[in-house]
C-alpha cells in the first residue's frame, strides 16, 4: 500500500506531495501538474495521474488543508474509486488553520502599519489600494430566459419583494444590488451614457417597476441588505440582468454573453424554468456556458449554479420528482454540460415564507384567518404542505452540495423539526437554503480566498517596496560612511601635508645667497686685477713714449675685456646657481608639497626676472670695458696722466749765404709713471665693476625679497586652506555621526519591516 501525504495551501496555490515519506521531485508529473495551480484545476485528474506515477492502486491518503478543498479532494478520489482507477483504504483529513479571523488579522496589521514609522503606509494611495481590495465587490450574476422566475429568486434571496415579478418580460434594465447590511434600500439611476440621472433614498418595488418602464434608464445601482452572507466577509452584489429574450435590441443579449465569457471572478446563477426546459433562448445561452466550462477546470464549473426553478408546480402524487431532476440534468448534458451543479428550487414559496408569511403562525390558522391573508400567502400554504409531507419534494437531496454544507443543512433541518418550525423545514426543502449555502461556499473557496491573498499581496507589496528602499538607503548610508572615512583620512593627510608645507617657511626665510655672491665678486675682482696687471709687467717704472703708453693701455684694455668676459660668464653661473638653482630646489620641493595639499593654492603665478636682469647688467659692463680700447679713451687717459717736459737749446745752422745763423730748438720730453697708470686703470676698472655689481646685488636682493613675499603669500593661502580643511573635517565628522544615526535608524526600520513581512507571510500559512 502506498502512503500519500498532500498539503495544499489555497492562498499560495502551493501543493506539497510526499509519497512513502519521499517528497516528489520537480520533474515528476504530479509536481508539474500541481505547481502554482489551484487545487480545483488539477484535482479531477489527480487520482489517475497518481496511480500511473506510483504504479499502484492501493492507497492510504492524508490531506492537509482547508475543509472546502478537502471536499473537492475527497469527491475526486471517491469518483476515482467508483471508476476502479484506485482503491483508497484510508483517507485522513488534517484541518488547516481557521480562516475566520484572517481578514481581521490583516486589518489589524494594516492599522499597525498606519501607526508605524513609515509614511508610505499613511498615504492616501496605499489606503485606497487596501480599501479597494478589502471592499472588493463580488458579483453574482443572475441570468435566465423569460418567465423562469429569476426576479422571484432574487427577491427570495433578499427576503423582500423588491424586483418586479410578473408573468411577462419584466426585467428590462441591469439592476445591481450591493450588500451594505442596511435594511433600507437606496439607489442611483444611470442612463445609457453612464450619467447619473436620479437618486432614490428609499427604493421599493414600485420604484423598480417604474424604472423598468422608463426608456431613459439603463442601470439601477442599489444598496441594501443581502441577509444570507455577512458583508464583513466580502461585499456581495446581486446583478439582475435583462434576459436575452425580453429586450427589443441586441444590447441585453450582448451584456449577458459578456458576463458569461469575461467576468471570470463572478458567480453565475443560471435560472431554468423547471416546467419548460427546452427553449431556443436557453440553447443559445447554454452554448456560451459550455464554451467556458470546456476551457476551464473545476473552478469554472463551480462558477455556474443551475437553478431549476418552479419546482412547486410539480405534483408529487402524480409525478416522479427524481425523474424531473434527472430530466433537467439530461437536458443540460445534451447541451454539453456534464455533471452540472443542480439546485432544484421553489423561489416563489421561499419568497412568500420570508415575506407575507414571515410573522404568521401557520400551525393554528383558522379558515377565517387564512382568508384574510394575501393571495400569495394563501397560495403558499398548500405548497408548504407539499414540501414538508412528501419526501420526494425534499429538494436538498438533489442538489450538488459539499458534504460539509449538506451536513449543516441536515443539522438545521433536525433542529427545525425538534422546534416544530414548519416554515424553516419548508425553506430547507424548497432548495433556497441550498442555493445560499452554495453561494457561501463559492465565496469562501474562491472569492474570499482571493480577497485574502490580494489583501496580503497589497500590504506585502508596499512592505517589500519599502524594504527595498530602506535597504538601498542602508547601502547608501554604508557607502556614505565609507566615503566619509576615506574623506577624513584624505583631509587629515591634506592637513598633515599643509603643516609640512608650513615647515618650509623657515627654510625659505634662511635662503640668503647675497653674501656668497658678494664674496665671489670680491674674489673675481682680485683675480681680474691680478690678470690685467700683466699689461704693466715689462714697462718699468716709467714709460717715456706716448705711443708706448697707448700700446700698454690698449693691451690693458684687451686683458680687461677678456677677463671681464670670462668673469661675467662665471658671475652669471654663480649667481644663477646660488640664487636660482639652490633656492629653486627648495622652492620646487615646496611647490610639490603644496600640490599635495591642493592644486587650488597655486593659483598665484610665481615669476622671477633675476636672470634676465643679470644678463643685461653684465652685458652693459662688458660694453663699458670695450670702450677702453678706443683711441679717444687711450689719448685722453695718457694725456691726463702723462707728464710732458719742454727743453730748448741753441745751435747754428748755415743758411744759403753760407752764413751761420743761430736757431733755438724746443725738445718735448714725455714720461708717465707706470704705477700711476696702473692704479688709474685699476680704479677705472673697479669703478665700472662696482657700479654694475652693486646694481646686480641690489636687484638680486629685490628679486629674492619678491620671491619670498610671493611664497609667503602662498603660505598664507595654505594656512587658510588648512583652516578650511580643519573646518571641513569637523563637518565631515558631524556628517558621519549623522550618517551613523541614519544607519541605525534604517536598521531599526528594516527590522520592523522584516518582522511585518514575516507576520504577513505567516497569515497565508495554513
Amino acid at each position: 500500500m502506498t502512503k500519500v501525504h498532500i498539503k495544499y495551501n489555497p492562498y499560495r496555490f502551493s501543493t506539497f506531495i510526499k509519497i512513502n515519506d519521499q517528497e516528489v521531485k520537480a520533474d515528476s508529473t504530479l509536481y508539474k501538474m500541481t505547481n502554482g495551480k489551484r487545487l480545483q484545476e488539477w484535482i479531477s485528474v489527480f487520482p489517475r495521474k497518481l496511480a500511473n506515477e506510483v504504479i499502484d492502486i492501493n492507497f492510504e491518503i492524508t490531506f492537509c488543508g482547508m475543509e472546502l478543498d478537502f471536499d473537492d479532494f475527497k469527491e475526486a478520489f471517491i469518483t476515482a474509486q467508483n471508476e476502479k482507477i484506485l482503491t483508497v483504504a484510508q483517507l485522513y483529513y488534517v484541518a488547516g488553520r481557521n480562516e475566520s479571523n484572517i481578514v481581521k488579522k490583516i486589518n489589524d496589521i494594516f492599522q499597525d502599519l498606519q501607526n508605524g514609522p513609515i509614511d508610505d503606509f499613511r498615504n492616501e494611495k496605499f489606503r485606497r489600494a487596501f480599501d479597494s481590495v478589502n471592499n472588493a465587490i463580488f458579483p453574482i450574476n443572475v441570468i435566465a430566459t423569460m418567465s423562469s422566475g429569476k426576479s422571484t429568486l432574487i427577491n427570495a434571496l433578499l427576503g423582500r419583494k423588491l424586483m418586479p415579478s410578473r408573468n411577462e418580460a419584466c426585467t428590462a434594465k441591469i439592476t445591481e444590488i450591493l450588500d451594505n447590511g442596511e435594511d433600507c434600500f437606496t439607489a442611483f439611476v444611470y442612463d445609457r451614457n453612464g450619467n447619473k440621472i436620479r437618486a432614490i433614498d428609499q427604493l421599493g418595488y414600485d420604484d423598480i417597476s417604474q424604472l423598468n418602464d422608463d426608456a431613459n434608464v439603463s442601470k439601477i445601482a442599489a444598496e441594501g441588505n443581502i441577509p444570507f452572507l455577512d458583508k464583513s466577509d466580502i461585499a456581495l452584489m446581486l446583478v439582475d440582468t435583462p434576459g436575452p429574450n425580453n429586450s427589443q435590441n441586441q444590447e441585453h443579449h450582448n451584456i449577458t454573453e459578456h458576463l458569461i465569457n469575461n467576468d471570470a471572478n463572478s458567480l453565475i446563477l443560471y435560472v431554468l424554468n423547471g416546467t419548460q426546459l427546452s427553449t431556443n433562448d436557453d440553447a443559445s445561452l447554454l452554448k456560451e456556458v459550455v464554451a467556458q466550462i470546456k476551457n476551464g477546470g473545476k473552478q469554472v464549473r463551480d462558477r455556474f449554479l443551475f437553478v431549476i426553478n418552479k419546482m412547486d408546480c410539480f405534483n408529487p402524487e402524480e409525478e416522479n420528482i427524481e425523474k424531473v431532476i434527472e430530466s433537467a440534468k439530461r437536458y443540460l448534458s445534451n447541451h454539453g454540460i456534464e455533471e452540472p451543479q443542480i439546485f432544484p428550487c421553489s423561489a416563489y414559496m421561499a419568497l412568500n415564507i420570508r415575506t407575507c408569511l414571515e410573522n404568521v403562525n401557520i400551525e393554528h390558522l383558522t379558515r377565517a384567518q387564512e382568508k384574510q391573508l394575501p393571495m400569495a400567502a394563501r397560495d403558499t400554504l398548500p405548497m408548504i404542505d407539499k414540501f414538508t409531507v412528501y419526501e420526494s419534494m425534499y429538494l436538498e437531496r438533489y442538489t450538488t452540495q459539499f458534504p460539509s454544507e449538506q451536513q449543516k443543512l441536515l443539522l438545521q433541518l433536525e433542529q427545525a423539526r425538534i422546534e416544530g418550525n414548519i416554515k424553516k423545514q419548508a425553506l430547507i426543502h424548497c432548495g433556497i437554503y441550498s442555493i445560499e449555502a452554495a453561494i457561501r461556499v463559492y465565496v469562501k473557496k474562491y472569492a474570499k480566498t482571493k480577497k485574502i491573498k490580494d489583501l496580503v499581496e497589497t500590504v506585502r507589496a508596499v512592505l517589500v517596496e519599502n524594504q527595498t528602499l530602506i535597504r538601498s538607503k542602508e547601502q547608501f548610508a554604508e557607502e556614505a560612511s565609507r566615503v566619509f572615512t576615506e574623506r577624513k583620512t584624505a583631509i587629515n593627510e591634506t592637513i598633515r601635508n599643509g603643516k609640512d608645507a608650513q615647515a618650509f617657511q623657515n627654510k625659505i626665510e634662511l635662503i640668503n645667497p647675497i653674501d656668497a655672491i658678494e664674496d665671489k665678486l670680491e674674489e673675481l675682482r682680485l683675480q681680474i686685477a691680478k690678470q690685467v696687471s700683466k699689461a704693466f709687467l715689462y714697462c718699468g717704472d716709467t714709460i717715456y713714449n706716448k705711443d708706448e703708453a697707448g700700446k700698454v693701455m690698449n693691451y690693458f684694455a684687451m686683458l680687461s675685456l677678456d677677463c671681464m668676459k670670462k668673469m661675467t660668464s662665471e658671475i652669471r653661473e654663480f649667481i644663477y646657481h646660488e640664487l636660482l638653482e639652490k633656492s629653486g630646489e627648495i622652492l620646487s620641493v615646496y611647490l610639490e608639497q603644496l600640490k599635495k595639499v591642493d592644486e587650488s593654492v597655486m593659483e598665484i603665478p610665481l615669476y622671477f626676472c633675476t636672470k634676465e636682469y643679470m644678463e643685461r647688467e653684465l652685458t652693459n659692463m662688458v660694453c663699458d670695458v670695450e670702450k677702453w680700447s678706443s683711441y679717444a679713451f687711450i689719448i685722453n687717459t695718457v694725456d691726463e696722466i702723462g707728464i710732458v717736459e719742454h727743453k730748448s737749446h741753441s745751435y747754428y745752422e748755415k743758411n744759403w749765404k753760407d752764413d751761420y745763423v743761430e736757431k733755438t730748438e724746443v725738445i718735448e720730453k714725455f714720461s708717465i709713471d707706470t704705477l700711476t697708470l696702473h692704479r688709474r686703470m685699476i680704479t677705472v676698472l673697479n669703478g665700472i665693476f662696482d657700479k654694475y655689481i652693486q646694481d646686480l646685488c641690489f636687484d638680486a636682493r629685490n628679486q629674492l625679497h619678491n620671491m619670498k613675499t610671493q611664497f609667503f603669500k602662498n603660505l598664507n593661502s595654505v594656512k587658510q586652506f588648512i583652516k578650511q580643511k580643519e573646518e571641513e573635517l569637523k563637518q565631515c565628522e558631524i556628517d558621519q555621526l549623522r550618517m551613523n544615526e541614519e544607519k541605525q535608524k534604517n536598521k531599526k526600520l528594516l527590522n520592523w519591516i522584516e518582522s511585518r513581512i514575516n507576520e504577513i507571510n505567516r497569515i497565508l500559512d495554513i
